[in-house]
């Protein structure tokens, strides 16, 4: 049980005297750190009672009360020393610097993937721009180049014939 029968019946306490359960004293408690768990202060406070009855064959205890009498209490205590503290609290810290670079980290991928699509967008766009105006000059060129008009009646004026030699023939190669 708690020491003096600390949160126990009033029948306990009732039937020993000297037991005044006092909070503050006697209740076991234990302090968590809510992120991790880690204990910050810890109080373990306990007793060890015997249950005495009467017996019958010993005069002695043939007509004592049937109670739990308190033997011994012990407490043992723990708090959480301050360099490691200090060293939890940077553990804290650093949980929510790890979201805030993460977020960084996002925001600046997501503005590096936007450049890069601009400029992209941008290099297309002065290509299609730069062909679409080759193709409107070698156009401007084809149409203002002189060519005579030919007629089928003299067509054959344009063809140069010219008799085949020796060396033109492939078959002596």
């Amino acid at each position: 049980s708690f020491p003096h029968f600390y949160l126990g019946d009033t029948f306990f306490t009732d039937n020993v005297r000297g037991l005044q359960p006092v909070k503050e004293k006697h209740q076991f408690y234990l302090v968590l750190e809510p992120t991790t768990g880690i204990p910050l202060d810890v109080a373990a406070r306990f007793q060890i009672n015997l249950l005495l009855k009467p017996l019958s064959g010993i005069r002695m205890y043939e007509n004592v009360p049937t109670l739990f009498f308190p033997m011994l209490w012990f407490q043992q205590r723990a708090t959480m020393p301050q360099e490691m503290a200090t060293s939890l609290q940077l553990l804290l810290w650093m949980r929510h610097l790890g979201v805030v670079i993460a977020l960084i980290a996002v925001f600046t991928g997501i503005l590096l993937i936007s450049c890069s699509l601009l400029i992209c967008l941008r290099i297309c766009r002065m290509h299609s721009i730069q062909m679409e105006k080759e193709k409107n000059e070698a156009n401007m060129y084809i149409a203002t180049m002189d060519y005579p008009k030919m007629e089928k009646a003299n067509i054959n004026q344009y063809i140069v014939m010219k008799p085949r030699t020796k060396m033109d023939d492939p078959a002596k190669l």
